[in-house]
């Protein structure tokens, strides 16, 4: 897996769901534009001014480091939960809580279930011990 293939599971893990395929889109049109730049505008800037081209490389690298020190919010170490607290609106983040706690909670109850071997509706699913030892979750709202 290459450079631009971790840089894109990145972006994808990192965007909110409501703004990823336009996150994506935008880091797309970026990498082409820099392959373009790379493929056509740096032959001739190296050809007329030789080394001294590589100066606006080392200018743009010094923009970036600046850019990104102060603008850029710490990643490393976080859950992606903790991400979405960080990158997603107040309300939006509360509703991803929400959902996240009322899935582990029937997760919870269908272990639970499993474990004694019980059958039991709480009203949005089923959870089910068949035979083989496999707890089946269904959803029977409606």
């Amino acid at each position: 897996m290459g450079y631009n293939a971790l840089t894109y599971t990145f972006l994808v893990e990192l965007y909110p769901y409501a703004t990823r395929s336009r996150g994506i889109a935008l880091f797309q049109l970026f990498g082409r534009g820099a392959g373009f730049f790379n493929t056509f505008v740096n032959p001739i800037g190296m050809q007329n001014a030789k080394w001294k081209y590589l100066l606006s490389y080392v200018c743009f690298l010094v923009f970036e480091i600046i850019a990104i020190y102060f603008l850029w919010p710490e990643t490393s170490g976080r859950t992606l939960e903790e991400l979405a607290f960080l990158f997603e609106d107040k309300d939006r983040a509360e509703q991803a809580a929400a959902a996240t706690d009322k899935q582990l909670q029937h997760v919870i109850v269908a272990g639970e279930n499993y474990r004694t071997g019980v059958s039991e509706q709480d009203g949005t699913g089923m959870a089910e011990k068949d035979g083989t030892g496999v707890v089946t979750i269904e959803n029977r709202a409606g």
